[in-house]
Formats: C-alpha cells, structure tokens, sequence
C-alpha cells in the first residue's frame, strides 16, 4: 500500500485482551470505557434476530438506515473509518481505491484546518499504518490457504460494525443473520426480500439493494431464483475432527470456510460484470448481504462451539488466539487492538443467538478416517495434476485392487463414500463456481450421474504457496454404480463451471473416493 511520508509508526492502543478482565473490576471499567460496558458480567446479552423474525425486519430497517447514511460522503467522508467504503475496505482494499492516486484523494487534507487535517491523518493512519500489525485495510484472514483466524477475525470484524451501526441510528441494534439453510419462509431460500425489493419505483433507492449480484437471484418480484441444497449445506463443516486437526484443511474453519461461506459468496456475486461483488474478497464488503451472510457463519461457528469436539479442542489453539492482534475502529470511527481469544467470549462480546441448535452430526467422517476407509477409486496413477479451465474437464479415475474386496466382503462392504478433491489451488479468481458430478459408465448406452456438490475458491486457496484447498462431498449415492465396475474400471468426475466459462486455470492435485463400512 501506498503511505503517506508524513505519517509515523505509533504504539499499539486501546489493547484488549482476555488478561486484562482477570486484573479485576478496575481493568474491567477501562477497558469498557474504550470498547462499551454492554458485554461483562452480568450485562443482558443481546439476541441477534434471523432477518425473517419480526426482530429481524425491525433490525433490517434500522440497517437499511444505517448503510444510507454511512453512504452519504457529506455526513461521514470517504476517510471516516465509520463510512460504507472505509468499511468495506477493511475487509479488503477494492480495486477502485488501491492506487497511490486514489488513496491520496480518500486523505486528502488540501484546504483543511490543521485540527482537521490532523483527524484525517489519523485515519489514514488506521486504514494504512506501516506496519501490517498496525493497519486496518485488507485484514481479514483470507491470505493463505489455512485462513486459521477466518472465524475468529469475521467474529470481530462484525461485532465493532454492529456497533457502529447502533451508534449511527441511535438505537439499540442487533446483527440479524440469514439462515439460508431454511425453507419454511414465504420466499424460501431466495435472497431476503429487503435487499432486492423496489423502493419508490426502483431497486437503486433500496440501500440495502446491490446492483453487483448475479442478476437471476437478484430480482424484486417471486421469480427471484433460489439457493439449493449445494450452496447452503454446512453438514461436512460439522463432521470434522476438530478446529484444526493436524490436516488442518479438514478443519472446522476450513471446511465452514469453503461451504457455505464460500460458495454463497460465490453463488450471490456476479459472473462477468465490472465488479465481482460478493464473489472476490477485494469486493465482498461492499455488498450489504455480506454482513448478514457473515452474521449467519457467526452463528454456525456458535453451534460447532457448544457441540463435544467444539468444546474439547478449543484449549488446544487458546494461547495462539490471545497472542493475535487485530486492528479495527470503534463507533466514534478510533483505533482499537483486539486478541484475537475476544472472539471466544460472547459474555463480553454481549450478545447470543436465540436459535442454536444441537447438532447430531453425520458419523460418517469417522467412519472414513486414514485407517479404516478404503480408497476404492483416484487419479493418482496420472502422476500430475488435472486442471480446470473453460468448459470444465473430466479427470478420470480408476479403481482401486482393493475395491472389489471391499465390496464382495459382506461384513466389511462399504455402504458411505466420500469424494475428495485435494490441493486444489489457482493463480488468480475464477470467474465462477464449480459443479461436480460422478459419472460412472453402464452396460446401456446412457452412463449414470450423480452431482455430488459444489465448490468455489474464494480466498486463501488464491496463489497459495501451500498445498491448496480441500474439498469433500458425499459419494454414497455413486457406491453402487461403482461397484458393479470391473477390478481395472475406470469413471470420471466432472468439474464444470455453474453460470459461464473460466478463463482462470484450477489445479486439483488428487482426486479420490473413500469408503468405508
């Protein structure tokens, strides 16, 4: 980034972490004067309504106050930390304001009196600091292909917008979430209709209303297309053995990062417009769905907290959290320090959900553990990666000596299966997301398919220098075709973008497919 000479590296302030609670009340009052007293001991929580409550309607309207006015570059400037864009940019720096030129006009201090300008050097300095530890621009945790803080950042990142946003209408104010994972509302899994509906005529006067969205979910009326089953499902997240486990892409954070936090990301932004919207992490933070995207990600992480392995592993990862520092701006727009282990106490975070369901997770990731699953069918006889560009591709698999054992032993033949893709990794952001279907050949003429999911690289997995991304979908429905192939048989998977061709190359590294009795 491109920093002003003027501005000098400064001390770390208003540093809170867990520590500093355990120092006793006194600790306690200041830090509360920084950040709010609403949060400690024995303050009410609030409850964050699901946008389709009555709560959530009233939260959306104060929301869609509250986007109109941080808009307004009259009422808070571009270099306002509590303004839209400043905002957004904290997530990461769009593209419009990356450059030496831009940055220098959202800080301008030409005809300011030195009280003035004295403030917005003061933001530059929160959105640019010179050192990464001291800047709020571009720091969400999307920068390798592990993202470990990508819970524990967004967690932050949302609490000091929600209160902002509070501060700014004036009224109390809870984050609403969308659960897309329901059905039982009037427009089912479309887009809430506050963020596509006409306001006086036209969707432009509706604040809350993105004009950077694909086109077929962003309609005002009942035709609005609907998310499926493949973009919402969060159950693989919640198979997972821990956190981060020692394959630490098959981690809570990873797998919810992929599904559904990416994929909606990926299903809602748009395919070959000007701006990516919520399908690029530069872009995302512009789109008001993003916040209740996110708020609703909060909130399944909530659940994988409260669940067994949740609870048990957390310790585990504890001191790394309360040494990471993040950076953010309070709702007078100052600079606050967070410990990233802030994220795990919603007592002083003040606030909860009303709905947080026990999760009875699917036994089946334990059952296809290194040790007992099988490897019945992969690639890696090619010896190279396969790569996705276009159209898409089929990448052959074969199957495996051992799979016809598996399945002519009764009391050990397979009945769940797992497809993995591994290492699968890009240069820069394709342009959609990926279906991936299980074709297997049959004696007629036709072969059966079986689309097993979706996924999308948005994030990390970008230039990484790491072994890429996982993905894992359920293969069971395939189990039977692939059975009755011969022991040398060979199928295909089928990766094809959703909307439009890629002219961006995805490497996958391994394909396979696990069973397991």
């Amino acid at each position: 980034m491109n920093l002003d000479p003027r501005i000098k590296p400064r001390e770390e302030s208003n540093v809170l972490d867990r520590r500093q609670v355990a120092l006793g009340s006194v600790a306690c009052v200041a830090a509360a004067s920084v950040i709010g007293s609403r949060g400690f001991a024995n303050s009410p929580l609030k409850v964050r309504p699901e946008v389709g409550s009555p709560d959530g309607e009233n939260m959306l309207r104060l929301y869609r106050k509250a986007v109109a006015l941080m808009k307004d570059e009259t009422k808070f400037p571009r270099h306002d930390p509590r303004s839209w864009k400043f905002q957004a940019n904290i997530h990461w720096v769009h593209p419009e304001d990356r450059s030496e030129q831009a940055q220098n006009a959202i800080f301008s201090t030409t005809g300011l009196s030195p009280e003035q300008a004295a403030i917005v050097i003061e933001h530059r300095d929160l959105a640019l600091g010179a050192a990464a530890s001291k800047r709020a621009w571009s720091t969400c945790q999307h920068d390798d292909a592990v993202e470990y803080f990508f819970v524990a950042w967004h967690r932050l990142y949302l609490w000091h917008f929600e209160k902002i946003v509070a501060s700014i209408v004036g009224e109390d104010f809870s984050l609403p979430y969308w659960d897309y994972g329901r059905q039982d509302r009037p427009y089912g899994r479309a887009l809430p209709p506050a963020f596509r509906e006409v306001i006086d005529g036209s969707q432009a006067n509706n604040h809350l209303w993105y004009e950077f969205r694909d086109p077929s979910l962003n309609k005002a009326d009942a035709t609005a297309a609907q998310l499926e089953d493949q973009d919402v499902d969060a159950s693989i997240a919640f198979q997972a053995e821990g956190m981060y486990p020692a394959n630490v892409g098959r981690g809570f954070n990873r797998l919810l990062n992929n599904q559904p936090h990416g994929q909606i990301h990926g299903r809602i932004g748009i395919v070959g417009g000007s701006d990516p919207g919520m399908r690029s992490v530069p872009t995302a933070g512009r789109d008001p769905i993003f916040w209740i995207h996110h708020c609703n990600i909060d909130r399944l992480w909530e659940i994988w907290r409260r669940t067994p392995k949740g609870a048990e592993d957390e310790r585990t990862f504890a001191e790394r959290y309360r040494s990471t520092l993040f950076v953010f701006a309070d709702a007078q727009g100052k600079r606050v320090t967070v410990s990233a282990d802030r994220s795990f106490d919603l007592q002083f975070l003040g606030y909860e959900y009303g709905d947080l369901p026990v999760v009875i997770a699917s036994d089946t990731h334990s059952r296809l553990v290194a040790g007992q699953a099988i490897n019945i069918a992969s690639n890696r006889e090619s010896g190279t990666p396969a790569t996705v560009v276009g159209e898409g591709a089929s990448i052959t698999l074969s199957v495996t000596g051992g799979a016809a054992a598996a399945f002519a032993n009764t009391a050990s033949k397979p009945t769940v299966a797992r497809l993995e893709l591994d290492g699968v990794r890009a240069s820069d952001q394709p342009e959609d997301i990926f279906v991936v279907t299980i074709i297997v050949p049959t004696s007629q003429a036709t072969p059966e398919r079986f689309t097993v999911g979706r996924f999308n690289l948005f994030g990390g997995q970008i230039g990484a220098a790491t072994n890429g991304a996982s993905f894992l979908f359920d293969a069971t429905p395939a189990l039977s075709a692939i059975e009755k192939l011969d022991d040398d048989g060979k199928f295909e998977v089928e990766i094809k973008p959703l909307r439009q061709k890629t002219s961006v190359p995805v490497s996958i590294g391994a394909v396979r497919i696990l069973a397991a009795r």
